[in-house]
């Protein structure tokens, strides 16, 4: 390793004597994910087991073919699509998730289609983050609630 990189965006990159990327954080994501950040197919959310103790515990935000899944140990117990706010514009194949200015969609077909969306408050800033109570947070002053739009 030669160089270490915070992007604008937020991704830490580890680069090698000819800038060649050796790892970035946005490939390992842990409780958070940001503007400009994608959760593919596979990859997932996990929570903290508490507030003071931030190894990995038992809930986990899951993207798969169809939909985002809130589980806890395996279980799910919540999929994006039920939630009030979520809009369905597409039946293709979910290939990851991600959020932006104005919302939080699941994209397919190459991120040219919108699956699912939610559309939020317009913000510069905008983060969602897996709590250890498996409750989901997006920014701190939204007004949806359900178990991942809390404020």
């Amino acid at each position: 390793m030669s160089a270490l990189q915070l992007t604008e965006m937020g991704n830490l990159l580890l680069l090698d004597q000819f800038n060649v990327t050796l790892w970035e954080s946005f490939r390992y994501p842990t409780d958070t994910i940001v503007i400009g950040q994608n959760l593919p197919l596979g990859l997932l959310l996990s929570s903290a087991v508490s507030s003071g103790d931030l190894s990995t515990g038992n809930y986990r935000l899951a993207v798969s073919a169809s939909d985002a899944l809130l589980q806890w140990q395996n279980l799910t117990y919540w999929k994006l699509s039920m939630d009030t706010k979520a809009y369905t514009n597409s039946n293709y194949a979910v290939e990851y998730m991600a959020i932006n200015q104005t919302g939080l969609y699941l994209f397919g077909h190459n991120g040219s289609v919108v699956v699912i969306q939610v559309n939020l408050s317009p913000s510069e800033f905008r983060i969602a983050k897996l709590d250890y109570s498996g409750l989901g947070n997006i920014d701190l002053n939204l007004a949806i609630s359900g178990p991942l739009f809390s404020t």
